[in-house]
């Protein structure tokens, strides 16, 4: 589940118990449900996860042709945490994963 994958790769709370996970997840799945990414009956269920309907119903899967990379789009978490170490760690099996901490530190 994307939530999960976010939770315990990227923001790495102290809290990442199968509560939280769950919670994260119902979340998620009211968002999509209430939104469902403007296209008709785009529900998700067991068989079809969210992340897997999202990405095999988006235009850039079902053929709009090759696209070609201009830019990275910045933007503000609207979190009030001016430190990287918040959003950004390495992965563990990193060849600079020493340096990588070093330079941003635990989250």
């Amino acid at each position: 589940m994307g939530s999960n994958l976010f939770l315990i790769e990227y923001e790495r709370p102290a809290d990442q118990s199968n509560s939280a996970k769950e919670k994260r997840i119902s979340y998620a799945k009211d968002f999509f449900n209430k939104y469902g990414m403007g296209v008709k009956n785009m529900k998700y269920s067991d068989s079809n996860p969210p992340l897997q309907c999202i990405m095999t119903n988006s235009t850039c899967y079902k053929g709009t042709g090759k696209m070609q990379v201009k830019g990275i789009l910045w933007h503000s978490t609207g979190a009030n945490n001016p430190t990287l170490k918040r959003y950004v760690q390495p992965s563990s099996n990193d060849k600079n994963y020493t340096q990588l901490m070093n330079m941003l530190g635990k989250n």
